[in-house]
């Protein structure tokens, strides 16, 4: 890792990147805009790295039954979404999909709170959108447009 002079320098995430087994492959990760946190995909699950005071620490994301199809930060900061989805090969149906919805509270040791059950929808995979004026979580199978407002849900 470089900075910004294009001299080498430490950072506790790239140390978890380049020598955790699960995630040091993967190239899926994205990091919250104001807390010392990233979520990077692994090979069976979804991790969270924290780092405080040069210090990083990976905690798995136990709460999803399937692998994740999306995730992302809300642009202020406040929610993490995950999405997954669920085949149904025998039932002839479309793909099943799982939203769901974890505060991000900095009082919590790996920032993510409880997660909210937003709901499903089958469908295609789609485009993931975020809105403001109330928050929401919008989603566009290319048939259907799917919205969750987020504000109010703590």
């Amino acid at each position: 890792m470089l900075d910004k002079a294009f001299d080498k320098t430490h950072h506790p995430i790239v140390e978890i990147y380049n020598s955790h087994p699960d995630v040091s492959d993967r190239n899926r990760f994205i990091i919250h805009p104001i807390f010392p946190l990233a979520v990077i995909e692994g090979d069976t699950k979804l991790w969270v790295v924290t780092w405080k005071k040069n210090k990083a620490e990976i905690h798995p994301i136990i709460y999803l039954p399937k692998y994740p199809v999306k995730f992302d930060f809300s642009p202020d900061g406040k929610w993490f979404f995950i999405e997954y989805v669920e085949d149904l090969p025998a039932s002839g149906i479309k793909e099943q999909h799982h939203v769901y919805l974890m505060p991000v509270d900095s009082s919590i040791q790996c920032f993510l709170g409880d997660p909210f059950d937003l709901g499903s929808f089958r469908g295609d995979h789609g485009t993931l959108v975020w809105s403001e004026n109330p928050m929401a979580v919008n989603i566009f199978d290319f048939i259907n447009l799917h919205r969750w407002v987020v504000e109010g849900l703590n």
